[in-house]
C-alpha cells in the first residue's frame, strides 16, 4: 500500500478521499509517509430505519464528523442507505431525510458540510437527479458531491443533471465511462447498456464541459479523479492525472 501511495504522489496527486472505516492508524502512517493529505471522507450508513433503530449508525456518523472537523475538512460524503428486500421505498427515504437533518445540524456546529451523491445503483433512493432534488428539498443544508459518471447509470445526461444541481455542488468527482470493451468489469445501466471504467478523458463523459461550467459558476472546490471498477487503479490514476494537467494548461 505504501508503494502505491507513493506512486500516486508521484503522479502529481496531493490529496485523496478515504472511507471513515478505513481511516485507521495504518492508513494514517501510509498517508504521512507518502506525503498525501485527506481531501474528503466518505462512508456507508443505513439510515433507512426509524431514528430509534439507527442510534448506533448516527453515533458513528457523528464520530465521522468529529474526525473531519479535527482534520479541518470542509465536507464529508454520506451514503445514507439502500432499499433492498421488503424495505418500503417511501418510508426508507423519509427516514433517510430525518436522519440527515439531525446529522447536518450536528455537522453545522463543526463547520462541516454533509454531501450526497448520485449513487449508481437502483437500490439507492438517490440515484437519479429527481431523487436527489427530493432529498435536498427536505434536507436544506445538505450539499452535492457531483459524480460526472454516475448519472449515466440511470440513463441521465450529466450536463442536464448539473444544470439542476449546480447551486448545491461543493465537491466534484471526475469519473469517465466508455462503451469500448476493456478488462474492467462492465456495469450495466438501467436500460441494460454496458459501461466500462476508463481514465478521465478517455470516455464519453463531457469532462471538460462540466469543469468549465462549474468554474464559470464560481465553483472553487476540490476536483477528484475516481476510477471505480478499473482493472488497474494506478494506471488509470496516472493517465487521468496526465489528462488533467494538459487540460489545465489549455
Amino acid at each position: 500500500m505504501l508503494s502505491a501511495a507513493k506512486l500516486i504522489k508521484s503522479y502529481g496527486i496531493d490529496f485523496v478521499d478515504i472511507s471513515f472505516d478505513d481511516y485507521d492508524e495504518n492508513a494514517k502512517e501510509i498517508l504521512k509517509e507518502a506525503k498525501l493529505n485527506v481531501a474528503c471522507m466518505h462512508n456507508n450508513f443505513d439510515f433507512t430505519k426509524s431514528l430509534k433503530e439507527i442510534s448506533d449508525e448516527l453515533s458513528k456518523a457523528y464520530r465521522m464528523v468529529d474526525t473531519a472537523s479535527e482534520l479541518k475538512l470542509k465536507n464529508i460524503l454520506v451514503v445514507p442507505g439502500f432499499v433492498r428486500g421488503d424495505t418500503d421505498y417511501n418510508t426508507a427515504r423519509e427516514n433517510i431525510a430525518a436522519a440527515l437533518n439531525l446529522l447536518c445540524e450536528y455537522a453545522e456546529k463543526k463547520q462541516v458540510d454533509i454531501m450526497l451523491e448520485d449513487f449508481d445503483g437502483d437500490f439507492a433512493p438517490y440515484h437519479t437527479t429527481e431523487e436527489l432534488l427530493w432529498l435536498l428539498d427536505r434536507v436544506k443544508s445538505a450539499k452535492i458531491a457531483f459524480d460526472t459518471g454516475n448519472f449515466r447509470y440511470s440513463d441521465e445526461d450529466e450536463l442536464e443533471a448539473l444544470n439542476k444541481l449546480i447551486d448545491k455542488v461543493v465537491y466534484l468527482h471526475l469519473k469517465d465511462r466508455s462503451d469500448v470493451k476493456n478488462p474492467s468489469e462492465p456495469q450495466k445501466t438501467i436500460s441494460g447498456e454496458d459501461m466500462y471504467a476508463c481514465p478521465v478523458g478517455g470516455g464519453y463523459i463531457r469532462i471538460e464541459t462540466v469543469l468549465k461550467k462549474l468554474l464559470n459558476s464560481g465553483y472553487r472546490g476540490d476536483v477528484v479523479i475516481e476510477h471505480f471498477g478499473a482493472y488497474d487503479q494506478l494506471l488509470f490514476a496516472q493517465k487521468s492525472a496526465e489528462y488533467l494537467k494538459k487540460l489545465i494548461k489549455r
